[in-house]
């Protein structure tokens, strides 16, 4: 949605009122812990924006979430790439492990 592209994040269109008008104004309602994990390659969901949806999350709540760029990876070559198995799974393993 354009809308969308010009406010620089999600914001509620064509007034539904299930949905906020503004999805970034209030604080996340989850205690869940995130970890980006993203091909620096991906053109799918850009890495700029994968960052600054992490950094939205570590404002809400300092050093509880993660940000982790792949050098070399695509969009879906984290998961399925000829060597993800060795370069991107152990990533994914050692954000799994961090206590909640």
């Amino acid at each position: 949605e354009v809308k969308c592209i010009h406010a620089g994040h999600l914001i509620g269109v064509e007034n539904r009122l299930a949905l906020p008008k503004d999805f970034v104004a209030p604080a996340p309602r989850t205690d869940a812990r995130f970890a980006f994990v993203t091909g620096l390659n991906s053109l799918c969901f850009l890495p700029e924006s994968q960052h600054q949806t992490f950094e939205y999350f570590d404002a809400q709540r300092p050093g509880y979430h993660s940000y982790r760029p792949i050098a070399n990876y695509g969009h879906l070559d984290i998961f399925i790439g000829k060597n993800a198995a060795h370069d991107v799974f152990p990533v994914i393993l050692e954000e799994l492990a961090k206590p909640a």
